[in-house]
Parts: C-alpha cells; structure tokens; sequence
C-alpha cells in the first residue's frame, strides 16, 4: 500500500476502529481516496484541463472519484450511507431483543404448562375414554 493510502487507512482506523475488522474493505477504499488526492494535487499543480479542453487523466479521474465514493458509502462514510448503518445496526440490536424477550415468554408458558401437568390440570381426557 502506497504511503498515502496507509497514512488514510491509519487515520479512519483511528476514528472509527470498529471498521478494522474489514481490513481489505478499508484497504480498497484508502487507495481509491489516495489516487483521488494525488489527482487533485497533480490538477493544482498543472491544471485540469489540457489546451484541447480534455481532463487530465481523462476517465480515470472520474473512475477514482465514484470507486471512492462507493467505498465511502460501503463503510458508511458519508451522512446518508452513516445513517443507514446505524439503523441497521439499531434494528439488528431490536430483533436480538425480540427473539431473546419471545424466548423467555416461550419458556415460561413452557414451564406454566408443565407445571399444570405436575399438577394434574392438565390431564387430558378421563378414564372413560373421552
């Protein structure tokens, strides 16, 4: 990874350590950034457009600046894309909750129910074949 690259790879880490467990996602998207910055850099320094009116480095400057943008919505680094995150992430967190709270009510009704059949409530039919 060029030094750039890791110097942004680092500095994300830094602030949003949880994403270090998608190392090759984080990896992907600090090169797409870095080659956008030098791009930037290399059109303050010489312009962006040639004499003929042509951007400089043609189709690989737009390439770099909408992988970037994908990948920073893929880790959730812009507003809308963070948003998103987060309410999936609040959600995920709502359902455990869910099922872990309809468990515990399947547990007690399983437990009222045996025992009602411990305490011959639940006896079904009679001796009289019914």
């Amino acid at each position: 990874m060029d030094p750039l690259a890791a110097e942004l790879a680092a500095a994300l880490l830094e602030d949003r350590p949880e994403l270090a467990q998608y190392p090759e996602s984080v990896r992907a998207w600090s090169c797409a950034e870095a080659r956008v910055l030098m791009f930037e850099d290399f059109h303050a320094r010489v312009g962006f457009l040639t004499d003929d009116g042509e951007v400089r480095g043609g189709g690989r400057v737009r390439e770099y600046e909408v992988l970037a943008a994908n990948l920073r919505a893929r880790l959730g680094l812009d507003p809308l894309a963070d948003a998103t995150l987060r309410k999936a992430q609040a959600e995920a967190v709502h359902l455990v909750a869910d099922i872990e709270g309809i468990r515990e009510r399947g547990r007690l009704a399983l437990e009222r129910r045996r025992a009602e059949l411990v305490a011959g409530d639940g006896v079904q039919g009679g001796t009289d074949g019914t």
